[in-house]
């Protein structure tokens, strides 16, 4: 081999300075976007669970006669979720009427926000906020 063929092994330092460039700028743009999927899924997760427990509540309150302010946890025989290993969110249903009428919130453990699902005399209504804005 010659000199000129030996020197042409292998890639020079610029060009894998700017293959490290490109893989930066990709993952700046694509970790973003990841995260926000993440934040996402996690607040459907709430949500779901938040049914699951209104379901739970409403089947207690058509028990009795349209009263929910008994149905606490062991009156709806539903372990409290933010119990469970690896839970994201603390549940809490701080209101519950008489009449029928409750509020749900879903506080991240992690302070990405708050899901708060409520029912009143216009029907079932939910609002996010943090990350989870916009799941509702």
């Amino acid at each position: 081999m010659n000199k000129l063929e030996k020197n042409k092994l292998g890639f020079t330092m610029i060009e894998l300075m700017a293959v490290i460039v490109i893989v930066g700028i990709l993952a700046a743009i694509g970790m973003p976007a990841m995260w926000s999927q993440m934040a996402r899924q996690e607040g459907q997760e709430a949500i779901n669970t938040m049914n699951m427990m209104r379901s739970a509540m409403e089947s207690c309150g058509v028990a009795n006669n349209g009263d929910l302010s008994n149905c606490t946890w062991d009156a709806i025989n539903m372990a409290n979720p933010q119990d469970a290993a690896g839970a994201k969110f603390d549940y809490d249903w701080p209101a519950r009427g008489s009449d029928g009428t409750y509020t749900m919130t879903a506080t991240s453990k992690t302070g990405r926000g708050v899901i708060t699902l409520w029912k009143d005399s216009s029907g079932m209504n939910c609002t996010a906020t943090g990350s989870y804005r916009g799941l509702c």
